[in-house]
Order: structure tokens, then C-alpha cells, then sequence
């Protein structure tokens, strides 16, 4: 189904003062992003498995040129579900953001560097007892 998604939300192309023209998220043309992030936190176990595919997408990120891997819009899936606690996941300091997008600036680098690792290290994230701290705080905060 992730190979279905032909457009990605507009907050990854936050470093463009004008959007047109760009394959951004429009739920009219493709609805297959939005579907599979309504699937909520069920779907991520299912997003994990595909972190390490490196099957290209028909999107290019803007701001690298380069076309985006399945295991790429898998991340930005499974962020968008649930915010991924880049610093905590992967013990590095992730304090600047991208004028590229909403995530940390070279992070779809790291994760396209290390795709075997980050899922290992995500994976045990997610079924730990820390994530489920996180959850249980933001869940309060609401």
C-alpha cells in the first residue's frame, strides 16, 4: 500500500515560500498517505518493516533532489502517527531543524545511511517500556 502514496504532506517542503506546482499532499488526488496514517498506531509495526526498503518512490524530496525510498515515507508515516523522539531513538543530539521540513535537518540522511540500524533501534523503542512512558505524557498534556 505505501508504494500507492504518490504525494507527501506540504509541511516536508517547508523551506519553499510557494508550494504550487508541487507534489504535495492533496487528499483529493491521493488519498493513500492519509489512509495509511489513519490506520493510527496499528500501522506502525506494519511501517517498521518497510524502514529498510530502498525502493525508489516516484516523490523527490526538494530539497536533495533525489527521489524518496519507501523506507523514507515509512519514517515520515511513522512520525506523523506518532512523533518519533529522534535524540531518545537514536542517542545523538537532533537540536537543529531543517529549513527543509519539519523533521531535524539531515535526519532522512541518517535514517538512508543507517537503515538497518535506525530500524533496529526504533523497533526496540517502540516496544519498550520508555515509549509507553512517552505516549502515557502525551496523553496527559492533551
Amino acid at each position: 500500500m505505501i508504494a500507492m502514496v504518490k504525494n507527501i504532506p506540504a509541511k516536508y517542503f517547508t523551506h519553499l515560500p510557494d508550494k504550487t506546482g508541487l507534489k504535495t499532499f492533496n487528499l483529493k488526488e491521493d488519498i493513500w498517505y492519509g489512509t495509511i496514517s489513519h490506520y493510527d498506531t496499528s500501522a506502525i509495526a506494519f511501517l517498521i518493516n518497510l524502514i529498510t526498503d530502498t525502493t525508489n518512490t516516484g516523490i523527490v524530496n526538494s530539497c536533495t533532489k533525489e527521489k524518496y525510498k519507501i523506507g523514507d515515507i515509512a519514517v515520515l508515516l511513522i512520525n506523523d502517527i506518532e512523533p518519533i523522539p529522534y535524540a531518545t531513538v537514536t542517542s545523538s543530539q537532533w537540536c537543529v531543524f531543517s529549513s527543509c521540513s519539519v523533521l531535524p535537518d539531515g535526519f532522512i540522511r541518517h535514517v538512508a545511511m543507517n537503515r538497518q540500524k535506525f530500524k533496529a533501534i526504533y523497533e526496540k523503542y517502540y516496544y519498550s517500556d520508555l515509549r509507553q512512558d512517552f505516549v502515557r505524557s502525551a496523553k496527559q498534556k492533551k
